[in-house]
């Protein structure tokens, strides 16, 4: 697989004999992007970071993180907001519950947090 990935461009070449930090970086990215992206869009995206040495991609993965813990907190409150929107507006309070997690998932469009 991982072979593979280098190949397609997803990850860089190896400088040496074993993968390094960047190479982990990319592969818990690729993770992430692979459900909504194919290899070689992924590698595209990724082409400006290669040559970034493992310190400096280091600092850009905290970076990502950071934001991925911003954007889930604001996914949620998101969501929680349509759920209250959703019973405040609708006569059926025994349904707000499960038509607002509908509705929250409609408007977020398939984004997920990760809570």
């Amino acid at each position: 697989m991982i072979q593979n990935y280098v190949r397609v461009g997803v990850l860089p070449p190896l400088a040496g004999r074993y993968y390094g930090k960047n190479h982990l970086v990319f592969l818990a990215w690729t993770n992430t992007l692979k459900s909504s992206l194919g290899l070689r869009e992924i590698g595209e995206l990724f082409l400006p970071l290669y040559d970034l040495q493992p310190g400096e991609l280091i600092e850009v993965y905290k970076l990502y993180l950071i934001l991925k813990k911003e954007t889930d907190e604001q996914v949620r409150a998101l969501k929680e907001s349509v759920k209250k929107k959703t019973a405040e507006e609708i006569g059926v309070p025994e349904y707000a519950e499960e038509i607002g997690e509908v509705l929250a998932g409609i408007v977020l469009g398939g984004i997920k947090s990760t809570g």
